[in-house]
């Protein structure tokens, strides 16, 4: 399984420390969808932790032992916590985790799939 920007949402275990993203008392409009989240990966994740739109960015990290990629971070979630030791950092921006692993699935707050970086990809394929 892979999760990008949404799809880390979608497999968090919790999210803005909620437990879910169906918690229709925190609704921001009337446009958010009652999605229920996978809760697969062992990880809490805060929407748009690095800001909104205005907050995306670009940026260049280590990754997985691969080297140097692009990494670009669209209104990105924000890893938070770690529940399990079995969940493998793959890459860090400003000391916090952008990529993970646990077990067959990788999740990353950033958006390879806008970079012609094919590492995470590659990476993702050798799981």
């Amino acid at each position: 399984m892979l999760g990008t920007c949404a799809g880390l949402i979608l497999l968090a275990q919790s999210i803005d420390g909620r437990g879910d993203i169906h918690d229709q008392a925190n609704k921001t409009s009337e446009l958010d969808s009652p999605v229920e989240q996978l809760k697969t990966l062992p990880v809490g994740v805060m929407r748009n932790g690095y800001g909104r739109q205005l907050g995306s960015f670009r940026t260049v990290g280590s990754f997985a032992g691969e080297g140097h990629i692009p990494m670009t971070f669209i209104r990105a979630p924000r890893i938070t916590q770690l529940y399990s030791p079995e969940v493998k950092v793959l890459a860090e921006v400003n000391g916090s985790p952008v990529a993970v692993r646990f077990k067959n699935q990788l999740a990353v707050a950033f958006h390879p799939e806008l970079d012609d970086d094919p590492r995470v990809l590659e990476y993702f394929l050798s799981i």
